[in-house]
């Protein structure tokens, strides 16, 4: 019920800030399903990864953002 509120948008940005003040952490990652790249690559994220799949799960890939981002 909550996809496309916003509220994916808010928890990126606010554990990015969470992390950033503890650590000086040179870059977030994650491994995104397929279906997310767009999700990320709006926030600033970038494919770092050829695709591959996680069994159960399908098809991801993995995705960096800088520390400023």
């Amino acid at each position: 019920d909550l996809a496309r509120t916003g509220v994916g948008r808010e928890l990126i940005l606010a554990a990015q800030r969470e992390l950033r003040a503890m650590s000086p952490v040179p870059m977030f990652w994650c491994k995104a399903r397929r279906i997310a790249v767009p999700f990320y690559e709006r926030l600033g994220w970038r494919i770092v990864s050829e695709e591959f799949v996680i069994e159960h799960y399908g098809p991801h890939v993995i995705m960096e953002a800088s520390c400023t981002t």
